[in-house]
């Protein structure tokens, strides 16, 4: 992926980014590989096919954008995005959305980029930092019941998987799985 076949040279800190990315979609493809025996080459090659994309995509913003989207469409998810962690400000923005499939209170949250402020999420962030996934579903959560509260708010979702991208022991930002709905 960090290949200079394109025609660019990818930086390193780019190059460590998509070994991020391409490192969850192995451990997603691994898993539900060997969850469902029934639809494993469908998925693989669902995958496989992801991978081949992006291979191909130029830039690392097409790149996530083409991860985002596999992860929506294999995992259903309402809204799929990546933010990125800043670490001079404090706060996660929303580098990537994948579509959502319904419309509702969050739709005019994929316009533009959302922010997340730390110091309105401080116990997701710290989670985050230490390479842990976060999981809230109504019956429940990683987080404690007041950040969990907060979460849901801010985000305007009802269950929520975000998987740290954590590298060299730096958190470079999360992809989150949203959902509108009680999953």
């Amino acid at each position: 992926l960090g290949s200079d076949r394109w025609g660019m040279v990818a930086k390193t800190e780019e190059k460590a980014i998509l070994s991020m990315v391409t490192g969850e979609m192995g451990t997603v493809l691994q898993h539900l590989y060997t969850k469902s025996s029934s639809s494993q080459e469908n998925t693989a090659a669902s995958l496989t096919q992801t991978l081949q994309d992006i291979y191909h995509a130029s830039t690392l913003d097409q790149r996530l954008e083409v991860a985002a989207h596999a992860f929506h469409t294999n995992l259903n998810a309402s809204r799929v995005v990546v933010y990125w962690f800043e670490s001079e400000g404090r706060f996660f923005w929303s580098r990537t959305i994948a579509p959502q499939k319904a419309t509702g209170a969050n739709s005019a949250n994929t316009e533009g980029q959302m922010r997340l402020e730390v110091k309105q999420c401080v116990p997701f962030y710290q989670t985050l930092a230490k390479n842990i996934c976060v999981e809230i579903t109504p019956v429940q959560s990683s987080l404690n019941l007041e950040s969990t509260s907060r979460m849901v708010e801010l985000l305007q979702v009802k269950s929520l998987l975000a998987v740290p991208l954590w590298l060299n022991e730096r958190l470079y930002g999360c992809i989150t799985l949203e959902e509108t709905k009680p999953r």
